[in-house]
Order: C-alpha cells, then sequence, then structure tokens
C-alpha cells in the first residue's frame, strides 16, 4: 500500500505489505452517505468506516487505534425518500500487527506476501431500506447480519487487483457477495490517492434483504417483490492528506449502478446511488 511521502520525495513503494486491504467501500460499500441530518444509512457508514481508518494506517504504517469523525453525502435510491442527505460518521478502529477491527468488522491477514496478501474477514451488513427515512418503507424490517469471508490482493507496481467472498453466518439473509477490484495507488505532492473499479455479484437471497418486499410486508401500493441474483459495477475512490505523523484528513466518494433486478423493485426508483464524504482521522 501508500507509504507517507517525505520532503520532496513523492514515489510510492508498490511493494510495501503494511496493512493491505482492498481499498473498497464496496464493502463498500461500498457503499454511500446520507441526505439530511440523521443517523447514516449502512452504505455510508461502512463506506467512510472502510476507506478513512485504512488509508489513516496505510499513510502511518503504525499500529494502534485511530478515532476520527466524518460527514458524507449521498443519493437516496429509495422512493419516499429526500434526495439528499447529510450523515454525521464516528470512526473508530484498532490496528495490531495482522489484527485490525472496527465498526466496519473485524479482520486477520493471514498472508501478507511481498506483494499479494490473503484476508479472513468478518463483517455486519444492514439494509437502507431499515434505516431511511420514508413513509413508503414502513413494514420493511431487516435486522443486522453478520458475515464471514475472506479477501485476497495482488500487487502490481501501484496497480493492484482483488477479490473478496462473504456469506452470511446469522440466517438473517442467507445469501453472499463475491467481488472483484482493480485499482491504482499513487502519490501526488502531499496527497495519497486510491482509484478503484470493481463489480460486485450479489445472489437473490442478498437482494431480497437490501432491495426486495417478502409477503408479509406487502401491502396494496407495494408488491411483493423478489429480485434474482445481479452483477453491481461500481467505482470509487479516496484521497488522504496527511498532517503530521498522526493525523489526515480523508475525502472518499463511490458510485454504483443498479442492475435491472434493482431497479424493477418496487422500493427503488433511481438507476443507482452516488456517495461523497471528508473524514477525520487520529492515530494514538
Amino acid at each position: 500500500m501508500l507509504s507517507l511521502p517525505t520532503g520532496n520525495d513523492d514515489s510510492v513503494d508498490p511493494n510495501s505489505t503494511h496493512g493491505r486491504q482492498l481499498s473498497s467501500a464496496t464493502e463498500m460499500m461500498l457503499t454511500r452517505p446520507t441526505r439530511k441530518i440523521m443517523a447514516p444509512t449502512f452504505g455510508a457508514f461502512l463506506l467512510a468506516c472502510a476507506t478513512a481508518p485504512a488509508m489513516a494506517q496505510d499513510a502511518f504504517e503504525e499500529d494502534g487505534f485511530s478515532l476520527g469523525a466524518g460527514v458524507a453525502f449521498s443519493s437516496s435510491p429509495f422512493v419516499g425518500a429526500d434526495d439528499n442527505e447529510l450523515s454525521f460518521l464516528p470512526l473508530i478502529s484498532f490496528d495490531k500487527g495482522p489484527f485490525h477491527i472496527g465498526f466496519d468488522g473485524a479482520s486477520f491477514t493471514a498472508v501478507d506476501r511481498e506483494r499479494w496478501s490473503f484476508t479472513l474477514l468478518a463483517a455486519p451488513r444492514m439494509s437502507d431500506a431499515d434505516s431511511v427515512d420514508s413513509p413508503f418503507l414502513t413494514g420493511i424490517d431487516r435486522d443486522i447480519a453478520f458475515e464471514l469471508g475472506a479477501q485476497a490482493r495482488y500487487d502490481l507496481s501501484g496497480m493492484y487487483i482483488g477479490a473478496k467472498a462473504l456469506h452470511d453466518v446469522t440466517g438473517e439473509h442467507g445469501g453472499f457477495e463475491l467481488t472483484a477490484t482493480a485499482g491504482k495507488e499513487f502519490a501526488a505532492g502531499p496527497f495519497l490517492i486510491d482509484l478503484a473499479v470493481g463489480a460486485a455479484y450479489r445472489d437473490a437471497d442478498l437482494n431480497e434483504y437490501l432491495y426486495g418486499v417478502k409477503a408479509a410486508e406487502a401491502r396494496a401500493d407495494r408488491a411483493a417483490y423478489r429480485p434474482g441474483g445481479d452483477v453491481t459495477p461500481f467505482v470509487e475512490a479516496s484521497v488522504t492528506y496527511p498532517i503530521g505523523d498522526r493525523m489526515a484528513f480523508i475525502g472518499f466518494a463511490g458510485y454504483e449502478l443498479f442492475s435491472n433486478e434493482v431497479r424493477d423493485s418496487p422500493l427503488i426508483e433511481e438507476n443507482g446511488q452516488a456517495t461523497i464524504g471528508l473524514a477525520f482521522v487520529r492515530k494514538f
């Protein structure tokens, strides 16, 4: 991953292995921020949690706590929701050697070689349909799911490719997600930049949890709907600006394009979801 630039050296060490993880907001969430001052949607929360502490860890290459906060905006794809919402995001994580734990979940990097790594994952997931403020979504009830999986990454002199698999182990949705990512990391003056594209396959069970309407949730103006499995392409970017040797501002953005399986849901009225945010993180 990237190392903190020093002096006038804008180079990046392509062989650095410290704290390698997929930079995704795919998990990010994948994912995405919110539209009015309220509790953040899960997508926005996960994108910030996955991006900000990881980028700070890459910049400072030190173990310890990361504490911070951020704000995020995202477009809402749900019927009846505000077009744009603002979220305030607390960020807390702890890294010690191959171990990581935070609001985004926990991980253990089992293999960390010169150019590739393999990491075991445990992560929470929620459906934004259960957190967005919309009268049309009243009665849509989703509990938190916990998923186990793994991710692998291979570095190619500033470029990287990665793959990740997650499967629900709580029975909340019983589905799985497979993600492939390709990106480039580089330094531009004092900034550390990560640009990525990818795609995520979600099976029918996970899509129903995220975007479907179960039979018990159907009503006169909201028909039952079970989407099939689909592939969701996405793009992500993050920019880190270190301040001294323990603090950094991190900007992040992402967009995912919905498939017809998602767009046909009676809960969805947009073709995709965009996110942009800014966070401040301090290492201790």
